[in-house]
């Protein structure tokens, strides 16, 4: 075995020495030394001397190389604050909080302490530096092969990117569920988009160490609460039957209203919707939609909304913005996957139930026909709402009690016009305001479920249903009583909401003429027809702090006459960077023309907007001619206006 020998002056002679062949003193010299096999001390080969004091004082002299790494020089306390304060991924340990709190100042030390509480949210703690490596161009796609942009959308996106930028082989294993991590080696991160909160929850919920450096103790909890806040919101109590006696004065009985509690980007949810339309089979389909969003949520086809999310994920992992910080990159990519999520299939439990509504039979064939009311407040107005009182004011007890209540009109309307079988499908945040306004008409609750006792078999959604339509047990339907809930409801459809439109209808041609339109975009739609690289707009802010339009897209700025100039599309990327085309939001009535495609469906009589009960009973008998709800009558409820709605509701 071949030695280094550190054991006196002149040691390492001797060796080399006695390698050549040298004499019996030196060999005796050499004898004395303790040789260590090499592979401890890796290379070169080095053996130790048996003297214990050197060897002491060789661990020693390690020690305090170790303290000197971990602690700076007195001379560098600048350099060392500039880069604590520089870099986000920061954490205090015990020999430098020791050191720290000995040298530095209490407002340098509160600064710290404030970064490491804050994280990379703290606005203007650090620098974030944009002069990293970009996988492409500007304006390209690397993530997806040009020749995928000829194929059809509705084809699945197929990503050459995992989700930190790295190039997947042929060989590669790649795991869509994997959880997120940039060091993964034998099963790569798919890039590929969440299709499903259940999908993000696996990839997401458990942060790599590095990222969570970068979000601070107060980013990591609100990371930690996107998952908290939904655990069980899409099972407790969803499903919730009412039997509403207003329909047995004419001697048909009572009618059955069944509410469904859906979470946005809910995979169980969606299987619920659909699951609760066949089974039910209802003949009025009530959903928390309204007449502004029927092109995106009910035109615009699921296929294409996950090649939508697919490419803005394969692009961002791309790195367009030259981030440096790879772990921030990470942590923006955590971000971009949930907006996408509940952007683009967010509300996909309604049109899974409008879907299988068009598909299913009604219970009763001696009802009226089918018919589907969008029964939500305006979305242009929600967004007001939101710009004038923040962008929490929709989740307010008064907002969800306004939106409520207008939900609830529209059903006790789809029950007026003699459906005795009517399916709510609701937000689960505001199923339980919605019960309590129709408590208040004269519809008692019957039953309550869970989501996860109709999966494994507990409860029947049909059983329930079918409760309704019975009523209460030893309490007879009579006529009086039957008066007294129309009496009821009569009052509840025009209290405080005179002039306001009950909701937005369509027939069952009506819905047909949607399924129609959503075909035909399967057909013809290719990727590069569905997405477009576009500049982020200048924000004027100054032009955007005056409150000179109902409509902020109206908003006049620089540039905002000038003639000739392109039409805005619809921005679905967090930076601006992506947009739909205009002709494809034409084609699927979205965004600004959605009121013109909404018109042309009243003008054929497929649609109404009624402000009177009799204006919906005529157009259900086939008449087409009603009066409209203008937009200067519609006010969000309970916000504005000589009637506004107590605060206390």
């Amino acid at each position: 075995m071949a030695t280094v020998a550190v054991a006196g002056r002149g040691a390492v002679a001797a060796a080399t020495r006695n390698a050549d062949g040298c004499s019996a003193g030196v060999r005796r010299r050499c004898s004395e030394l303790v040789r260590v096999p090499t592979h401890y001390l890796g290379s070169p080969q080095l053996s130790l001397a048996a003297s214990p004091p050197r060897l002491l004082l060789l661990l020693l002299l390690c020690v305090v190389v170790v303290l000197r790494w971990q602690l700076p020089h007195p001379l560098s306390q600048t350099a060392f604050a500039k880069s604590l304060l520089g870099s986000s991924s920061w954490r205090v340990d015990p020999l430098r909080k020791r050191w720290v709190t000995g040298k530095y100042s209490d407002l340098l030390i509160s600064k710290i302490r404030k970064h490491h509480q804050k994280g990379w949210l703290l606005q203007g703690s650090f620098k974030v530096e944009t002069n990293g490596l970009k996988l492409g161009e500007d304006g390209v796609n690397v993530a997806i092969d040009q020749k995928d942009l000829e194929k059809l959308a509705k084809e699945p996106v197929t990503l050459r990117l995992d989700s930190s930028g790295r190039t997947i082989l042929a060989t590669d294993k790649v795991e869509r569920n994997a959880a997120w991590s940039q060091r993964a080696t034998e099963i790569l991160p798919s890039a590929q988009v969440t299709l499903a909160f259940e999908e993000f929850r696996d990839r997401y919920e458990r942060l790599p160490k590095t990222h969570e450096k970068y979000l601070g103790q107060d980013g990591l909890l609100k990371h930690q609460s996107l998952f908290t806040k939904r655990n069980g919101k899409d099972d407790f109590r969803v499903v919730r039957t009412f039997s509403w006696p207003g329909g047995c004065a004419d001697g048909s009985g009572a009618t059955s209203i069944m509410l469904l509690g859906v979470m946005p980007g809910s995979a169980m949810s969606r299987r619920l919707a659909r699951r609760a339309v066949y089974e039910v089979e209802p003949s009025g389909l009530l959903v928390q939609l309204c007449r502004e969003r029927v092109g995106q949520h009910l035109v615009m086809p699921r296929e294409h909304a996950e090649a939508l999310a697919n490419y803005a994920r394969g692009y961002w992992a791309s790195n367009p913005l030259g981030w440096k910080l790879a772990a921030l990159h990470g942590v923006h990519s955590v971000v971009e996957d949930f907006e996408a999520l509940m952007t683009l299939m967010g509300d996909l439990a309604y049109s899974e139930a409008v879907e299988e509504f068009v598909q299913s039979d009604s219970y009763l064939t001696d009802g009226p026909p089918k018919t589907l009311c969008l029964g939500d407040i305006r979305n242009s107005r929600l967004r007001l709402l939101e710009l004038e009182k923040g962008r929490d004011a929709l989740k307010e007890v008064p907002a969800q009690k306004a939106r409520a209540k207008q939900l609830a009109r529209s059903l006790i309307a789809l029950a007026n016009m003699g459906h005795k079988v009517v399916l709510g499908i609701l937000d689960t945040d505001i199923i339980g305001h919605v019960g309590n306004w129709l408590e208040s008409v004269g519809a008692p609750l019957l039953a309550v479920a869970d989501a996860s006792d109709i999966e494994s078999g507990r409860e029947s959604l049909f059983g329930d249903s079918r409760l309704g339509l019975a009523g209460r047990k030893n309490e007879p339907l009579t006529p009086a009583k039957a008066e007294q809930a129309q009496s009821q409801a009569k009052r509840f459809l025009d209290m405080g909401l005179s002039g306001r439109p009950l909701g937005s209808f369509l027939s069952a041609e009506g819905v047909q003429s949607l399924m129609r339109r959503k075909q035909r975009l399967l057909q013809m739609t290719r990727l590069k027809d569905l997405v477009k690289h576009v500049e982020p707009e200048k924000e004027w802010k100054v032009a955007e702090e005056l409150w000179i339009s109902k409509n902020p897209a109206k908003i006049p700025g620089p540039q905002s006459r000038l003639p000739g100039a392109a039409k805005k599309g619809f921005k679905f990327s967090e930076r601006g960077y992506l947009e739909i085309p205009d002709h494809y939001l034409r084609d699927a009535g979205m965004e600004s023309h959605a009121d013109d495609f909404w018109q042309r469906m009243v003008a054929s009589g497929e649609a109404l907007e009624p402000v009177e009960e009799a204006e919906l009973a005529w157009w259900a008998a086939g008449g087409t001619e009603a009066s409209q709800a203008t937009d200067d009558s519609e006010e969000v409820p309970g916000f504005g206006g000589a009637d506004a709605w107590p605060d206390d509701w």
